[in-house]
């Protein structure tokens, strides 16, 4: 268990495909992070660099002068292979591909999919995704898109879904259900 501590207790997190003018996927899931109130250190990576969201952007994972426990990628799915290598050269074990793109598109979606699978062999590294929402887990401090409204609060349920939405929706009932006992 302890090589999944970096996906829910991580001590920074980099956002792969952040945007300047703050849309788009990567964007969203920073503004997820920090609106449900994420402690540890936080890098938004834009190929221009510049401040998104009053913190430094790296031009590249590369670039980021600290450790990264965990990369959270945003980027279209032939730009996803390029960012996985750049994770082997920082030494980031654990990484979920948000971008979608992939097997469940078409052949050519299944062949960059595997290649994610060989760059991760690599370097053992660990991969939730791709096209998948990732983590929530509060007592890590993270929240998926579109979770920065799922409560705070630990408890002692665990869910695994095979669907975003359908996870999404059990978060959100569950919260409910809880609130009416």
């Amino acid at each position: 268990m302890a090589e999944l501590n970096a996906f829910f207790y991580p001590k920074s997190i980099a956002i792969v495909g952040v945007s300047a003018d703050g849309r788009g996927f990567g964007s969203s899931q920073l503004r997820t992070l920090l609106n449900f109130g994420y402690k540890g250190s936080l890098y938004p990576v834009n190929p221009r660099g510049g401040e998104v969201s009053g913190l430094r952007a790296y031009p590249s994972i590369r670039e980021i002068p600290s450790d990264v426990d965990l990369a959270i990628i945003c980027v279209p799915a032939r730009a996803v292979a390029s960012v996985m290598e750049d994770c082997l050269v920082k030494g980031i074990k654990a990484v979920q591909v948000l971008s979608a793109g992939f097997s469940e598109l078409d052949e050519e979606g299944h062949q960059l999919e595997q290649e994610l699978v060989k760059i991760a062999a690599k370097g053992g590294v660990r991969i939730i995704g791709p096209n998948c929402f990732g983590v929530y887990c509060p007592a890590g401090g993270v929240s998926i898109v579109p979770g920065s409204s799922f409560p705070r609060e630990t408890g002692v349920v665990g869910l695994i879904a095979q669907s975003g939405q359908f996870a999404e929706m059990t978060v959100m009932q569950g919260n409910q259900l809880w609130k009416c006992l």
